[in-house]
């Protein structure tokens, strides 16, 4: 073989080798730019999918808010006061000034459930006053130099706002001054009663600012620079994010066919929603650069790796190529066969989009369930009472049951445990998000429960605790192992579901609803117990109790013993000291020098309960009690020092609640001589009385009631009447002179009360009696 044709058979095997290769490489090559453009395609559908998630999560928000908004109102036209109120029939320039204030107490409460309730307020047509959660203003002038619309004069503002008819109207964004701060707002309005038709008695007014709204868009132009805006059904802004007015106008869109639907304009991705709640239209843009922002990072990184593949696989096949060529061309030089083996390249890729898909569904189907927990929560004054239960905050069992009845509470028996459930895995609250989620996963577990047992009562404490309360009606023999196997069944159910974890401690069994926090207080030590283990799940206090070298007084127990004595409850009293001499010498090995220390703290305890009660000081009675006090001795016997405080709590309460019931009746003397002297006084209100007699207006109130049967109010009005039957019957003064003497501000107001309680006019009375007497 000549040299030339060596040469060409040389590059041919060459090129033979070199262009297989190249096949070989072009397939994983081939692939990755099919997956490339898959991946491009599902990226952009992805960021789509995600910001009209975004949106249509502020369009459930806000449609939930302006469901409370409607319920307000709603709530608000059923106040027994607020309808009294709108209703009343009023006769010259008379106010009810008791219901006006007790209307604006009652709606101020509602200021904290909903943060666009913050600036709302309620027009009353009889009285021309305007209510709003902190005031009354009896002037609409007043109110309108400091909430005004720029654009509406105070007559137009009354006419369109105040008087005429509203059903559940939402005006569009207005500026808005409020407080000498300018904004922009939308204003719901709704006519009171519900069912006034054209004539409606009052209207509830409630301005939102736009920036609560924006607030809810904000997510769509922080994260990827764009905008969002709402509209109404009739095409008027509600609020804006990241575009103002004039760029709504230009976008020209028309509003009927953009109901839930995405499209491209001027590089952007125009996506849209509408409410089937109130038919607000929610409108987003996203440049197409920041649509793009994911699908770029994977361009320029397929791109560099295909690149750096293809440099490298053409150097390996040239490599290749040269490597298996050569020996053929040697097999063909000096016709001995020998092969050397190829080695192949591939490439392969792993798509994660079908597992976010998923777990983005999952979110979705989560947040759901979050909100119909959210519709579920325990009222709030349930929960208020369940905490002040577990804090201690009553001083016997008789407030219990009235406040536990107050908030629709059943306790059907003594006895029980208190429980804390402790979310672990979120130490320190760091985010907003994490907040969320700690509120989501307590209402999961409340909501579990309540399922598991509906008996029980749970409440928060902090951001990741909830409080349970275990309740029986007689000592629990199997209380332990059902609160176990119910504890056992939530982990499982939590873990299985919702991979939540969590430890629960439970504190000393309670035998009076007064000891719930002493229960509770135990359940706070255990939980601190459990940070020491880690082998399960569920810690009782007995598991946790260790001896110490100090006797049990905690302060709790000190304020709960001098409340009762103080009050003269006898038998609390005797129960708290009992529970101190039996968690100190029965529980505990106290020495001799602990046992003075406890002997001398408990009875500072109670000589200064002797010099905190006014009625009892400087007495000799008190004197003698102390003497006794400072006797006793613990030489003299543990029973001896317990039947000696025994004793002292009887003597002390027994002259305490005789002391308080002299003082009631000189109280209530004090009260019947002031009213029978001033009962011809117009102005003579409850308040008056106390500040009278130097004594706070719901204890007089409660006194009276108690003594007499009747309300001071009731009491007034029958003297009143009385001495105006005297004069109709002893003078011949005329009936609006005698309703002035009598404390009346006008003979209607007599006319009604005297007719009220006999039945007659005082004219027709007086006429009667006359008749008799002459005959």
């Amino acid at each position: 073989m000549d040299i030339k044709t060596y040469k060409a058979h040389l590059t041919k095997t060459f090129r033979k080798y070199f262009l297989s290769y190249i096949a070989i490489l072009l397939i994983p090559l081939i692939t990755g730019f099919i997956s490339y453009h898959i991946s491009i395609d599902v990226t952009e559908s992805s960021s789509i999918e995600n910001n009209l998630m975004v949106l249509n999560q502020s369009k459930d928000i806000l449609d939930q808010r302006m469901i409370e908004v409607d319920r307000f109102t709603r709530q608000m036209a059923t106040n027994y006061d607020l309808t009294n109120l709108l209703n009343q029939d009023l006769t010259g320039e008379s106010y009810n000034v008791y219901g006006l204030s007790k209307t604006v107490k009652d709606i101020s409460n509602y200021v904290y459930t909903n943060d666009f309730l913050q600036d709302f307020y309620i027009y009353l047509k009889n009285y021309d006053v305007i209510i709003s959660p902190n005031s009354v203003f009896f002037r609409l002038e007043h109110f309108y130099e400091v909430n005004n619309y720029q654009h509406l004069s105070m007559d137009q503002w009354k006419t369109e706002i105040l008087e005429d008819y509203h059903q559940r109207t939402v005006l569009p964004l207005t500026p808005y001054t409020s407080n000498n701060r300018n904004s922009s707002v939308i204003t719901y309005i709704q006519s009171l009663p519900l069912n006034s038709n054209n004539s409606p008695k009052g209207v509830a007014v409630i301005t939102i600012d736009h920036r609560k709204l924006s607030d809810t868009l904000s997510r769509i132009s922080s994260n990827s620079g764009g905008w969002a805006y709402i509209a109404d059904s009739k095409g008027n802004t509600i609020a804006l994010a990241g575009i103002d007015e004039s760029q709504v106008n230009n976008l020209n869109l028309d509003i009927d066919k953009h109901d839930s639907t995405s499209f491209m304009r001027d590089n952007t991705l125009i996506i849209s929603t509408r409410s089937d709640y109130n038919g607000w239209l929610y409108v987003a843009g996203i440049p197409n650069k920041a649509l793009m922002e994911k699908a770029n990072v994977i361009k320029y990184t397929t791109w560099f790796v295909t690149i750096g593949t293809l440099c490298i696989g053409l150097l390996l096949c040239l490599f290749l190529a040269y490597k298996n060529s050569a020996p053929m061309n040697r097999l063909i030089k000096i016709l001995n066969d020998e092969q050397i083996g190829n080695k192949e390249t591939d490439i392969n890729g792993k798509d994660d989009y079908d597992f976010v898909q998923g777990n983005i569904a999952c979110l979705i189907s989560n947040h759901k369930l979050l909100q119909e927990e959210l519709t579920k929560q325990i009222p709030i004054l349930k929960d208020t009472f369940l905490k002040r239960l577990i804090y201690g905050e009553f001083q016997s069992v008789q407030t219990i049951d009235a406040a536990a009845a107050q908030a629709e509470v059943i306790l059907n028996g003594k006895y029980g445990y208190v429980g804390i459930v402790q979310i672990n895995g979120y130490g320190e609250m760091g985010s907003k998000e994490i907040f969320n989620e700690l509120n989501a996963t307590r209402l999961i577990i409340k909501q579990t429960l309540h399922e598991i047992d509906p008996k029980l009562y749970m409440t928060d404490i902090g951001f990741d605790k909830i409080v349970i309360i275990f309740n029986f009606t007689q000592v629990p023999e199997t209380g332990v192992v059902h609160i176990n196997e119910t504890m056992e069944f939530l982990i499982h159910t939590m873990k299985e579901n919702y991979k939540i974890s969590f430890t629960i401690s439970f504190g000393s069994l309670f035998t009076n609803l007064l000891d719930i926090s002493k229960s509770y207080n135990d359940a706070n030590a255990t939980r601190e117990y459990t940070y020491l283990l880690n082998d399960k799940s569920i810690f009782w206090y007995e598991d946790s109790k260790k001896e110490t070298d100090m006797y049990y007084y905690p302060i709790d127990i000190e304020i709960r013993l001098l409340n009762a004595l103080k009050i003269g409850e006898e038998e609390e009293s005797k129960r708290i000291l009992a529970q101190i001499f039996e968690q100190n010498f029965q529980n505990k090995d106290l020495s001799v020098d602990l046992a003075q220390q406890l002997l001398i703290e408990l009875k500072a305890t109670v000589l200064k309960s002797f010099d905190t009660a006014s009625i009892f000081q400087n007495t000799s009675e008190s004197e003698e009690l102390k003497n006794i006090v400072i006797s006793i001795q613990l030489s003299d016997g543990l029973d001896h020092v317990i039947d000696t405080m025994n004793h002292v709590i009887s003597r002390y309460c027994a002259l305490m609640v005789t002391k308080k019931r002299k003082a009631d009746c000189d109280t209530l003397q004090a009260i019947l001589d002031y009213l029978e002297q001033n009962y011809h006084n117009p102005n003579l209100t409850l308040y008056i009385v106390a500040e009278h007699v130097g004594r706070p207006e719901k204890y007089i109130s409660q006194i009276f009631k108690e003594q007499t049967g009747e309300y001071i109010a009731e009491y007034i009005e029958k003297i009143r009447i009385k001495k105006a039957s005297e004069l109709l019957i002893t003078t011949d003064i005329t009936i609006e002179e005698i309703s002035l003497d009598v404390g009346y501000n006008s003979p209607h107001s007599f006319r009604r009360a005297f007719k009220r309680v006999f039945n007659v006019t005082p004219n027709m009375y007086r006429k009667t009696v006359n008749q008799r007497t002459s005959s």
